[in-house]
């Protein structure tokens, strides 16, 4: 059974399951505010906040207008990170545009990828904050997780660590991307941190305003084989 706990000093969510336990640190903040854009429509403004959900496993993720949208460019350490963070671009320019989209991967270097969108109309266009809303209000609480469980093979080597997730939640409570703020150190710690808060659900707390845009959370999982027991 999974009970969930909150800290309003902290503004912590544990999540308890036997003796695995997994700490939610939540940082949450409106990522698009419902505001036209002028007739001088800059595509690059929808990726404005970046650098609030880029992956630490992407390198050189450079955002530059190309004739009237805008391109993303980048290298993943790995074909998964690559995906991860554009998945996380494309879904933060849907919420806050029509745009025309397409995407390229390198033949000689799949880790490599360039994004594209032309915006369709600009008068349904929201423009996003500069920075995330630091003000520490929680938005969201979770509304049921799985938490992530040992492999046979991680605990038998006892790998150990803590990865934070990033996650991108939709106005309806859902994850509609998710990349990797910090990994633990070990590949396979980072992929079962990356499916279990790709599965988290969220409900807005009622003395939260009704969220009109994307919202950013963060996640760390932590993983302790002593904790764990035998999977």
């Amino acid at each position: 059974m999974v009970t969930i706990k909150a800290d309003s000093k902290e503004k912590r969510v544990k999540v308890l399951s036997g003796k695995w336990r997994c700490a939610f640190g939540m940082a949450v903040g409106l990522l698009a505010l419902p505001e036209a854009y002028a007739a001088r429509f800059d595509a690059c403004q929808v990726w404005a906040d970046v650098g609030a959900y880029t992956d630490v496993a992407v390198h050189g993720l450079e955002v530059r207008p190309r004739g009237k949208g805008c391109e993303a460019a980048g290298r993943g350490s790995d074909i998964q990170a690559s995906l991860r963070q554009s998945l996380a671009l494309l879904a933060v320019a849907g919420q806050r545009c029509a745009f025309d989209q397409s995407m390229e991967m390198d033949p000689s270097d799949a880790r490599s990828f360039r994004l594209l969108i032309t915006p369709r109309e600009v008068d349904g266009c929201t423009a996003p904050v500069k920075e995330l809303d630091k003000s520490g209000v929680l938005v969201w609480e979770l509304d049921g997780v799985q938490p992530p469980r040992y492999t046979m093979d991680a605990w038998s080597r006892g790998l150990q660590g803590v990865a934070v997730v990033t996650v991108l939640i939709d106005a309806e409570g859902k994850v509609a991307a998710a990349v990797l703020a910090s990994s633990s150190g070990h590949p396979e710690l980072d992929a079962l941190a990356f499916e279990a808060a790709n599965a988290s659900r969220f409900r807005r707390k009622e003395s939260a305003e009704r969220a009109t845009g994307l919202s950013v959370a963060r996640i760390p999982f932590h993983f302790d084989v002593a904790d764990s027991g035998r999977p």
